[in-house]
């Protein structure tokens, strides 16, 4: 269904009047149609399913008629412009670099300058990050999370977020008036011939490029609230062949899926091939780790069944080895598709290596993902042993 009216309810406005002496006085002018007023965007727009609807709201401040009334009071009688525009999530994400410009704490925004994208504006080409709340998720070049009031001018940025790209045109400004209904309808129209580049910020990267890393592969581990989980690094990123990192989940750390819908922990499950963006942190002495700032599902990973218990026998033949597991003993059949992963733990941190079915020995603690088959053994795709200094 296209609807055509936006009702705006206001609850007061406040006029303050400074007269040449500096002596400041406040009016609270009456509202109009008691405070209902509707806008008419020029064009008929809808509401669907998975699409974000914009609504820019404009009280023009050099067309405000404030109408004294014989009585000594005010009538407010704004003309008001107001712009809608649909942005798909996935279709309107974009990533931009640049310098932070001009920061304005009180309106929750700043300019990103030197991009390298063409922005025809007034404002000598910087685009405008509006940072909306507690729903963008800030980090220093540490990856560590920071606060909007921790920005500095001057400092490299990367802005990963939905673009709000509007061309305005030329119209009549015209009063509101109120109708049958008993509502104010202001008109709205588009004015000049600026063109306004904004983006809605989602996550703000502090640092010159390069700084956060992209990564592709295999998650390995479930997420543990204290260590993050495993991730197996994919081939041709500069790494070699199995090599695997920590990935620490902030509580900022936006989690969604390649349609870029949220999402939470629970969706990092084994098996699932993720691509993760961050601050990789390199180490002789511990485990590698990679502070997350985004974490973008691309796909599930299949629905594993779960085993957890003691390697009892391995037989390198087959391969198979068995399992004590809380249920029974169960037998476990690899094939050349499945992974193998040691997790180390000491004083010093945790560590994950891939290692072959031959590394695997009898009292290593397992955890394997897979399924059942219909021989009563149990496929395994993934299968990750412990080892602690306990051991």
């Amino acid at each position: 269904m296209a609807l055509t009216k936006i009702r705006l309810t206001l609850s007061d406005i406040t006029l303050v009047i400074e007269d040449d002496h500096g002596n400041v006085d406040e009016i609270h002018p009456a509202l109009p149609a008691n405070g209902k007023l509707d806008l008419n965007p020029r064009s008929p727009f809808t509401v669907a399913p998975d699409v974000a609807i914009l609504i820019g709201i404009d009280v023009d401040a050099k067309s405000i008629h404030i109408q004294e009334t014989g009585s000594g009071k005010y009538q407010f009688r704004p003309v008001v412009f107001v712009e809608i525009s649909e942005r798909q999530l996935n279709g309107g994400l974009v990533r931009i670099h640049g310098t932070i410009g001009e920061i304005v704490q009180e309106r929750s925004f700043f300019e990103l300058c030197e991009t390298d994208v063409f922005v025809d504006s007034d404002r000598d080409g910087c685009i405008t990050v509006n940072v909306f709340g507690d729903e963008v998720s800030i980090f220093d070049a540490n990856g560590d999370t920071v606060e909007f009031s921790e920005l500095q001018t001057g400092n490299e940025a990367t802005v990963l977020g939905i673009a709000v790209v509007s061309t305005d045109g030329t119209g009549d400004d015209s009063d509101s008036d109120s109708d049958s209904d008993g509502d104010s309808d202001s008109d709205s129209d588009q004015r000049g011939d600026i063109r306004i580049v904004q983006i809605d910020a989602i996550i703000i990267e502090l640092g010159p490029e390069g700084t956060f890393t992209q990564l592709d592969g295999l998650v390995l581990t479930e997420v543990d609230q204290q260590s993050g989980f495993e991730f197996e690094i994919g081939p041709g990123q500069g790494f070699t062949a199995g090599a695997t990192v920590t990935v620490l989940v902030q509580d900022a750390t936006k989690i969604v899926s390649d349609q870029f819908l949220s999402l939470d922990t629970d969706a990092i499950q084994p098996g699932a091939l993720a691509s993760i963006e961050g601050v990789l942190e390199l180490s002789n002495d511990v485990a590698d780790v990679l502070k997350a700032a985004l974490i973008i599902i691309r796909e599930e990973g299949e629905d594993l069944e779960r085993l957890v218990g003691l390697i009892l026998e391995v037989s390198e033949s087959a391969p198979t080895f068995q399992l004590a597991a809380p249920g029974g003993d169960r037998c476990i059949e690899t094939d050349a598709q499945s992974r193998f992963f040691l997790i180390r733990t000491d004083d010093e941190g945790m560590e994950t290596v891939q290692i072959d079915f031959a590394d695997l020995e009898p009292g290593l603690e397992a955890t394997v993902f897979g399924e059942s088959d219909l021989d009563g053994c149990f496929n395994g795709a993934i299968v990750i042993t412990a080892e602690s200094d306990e051991v």
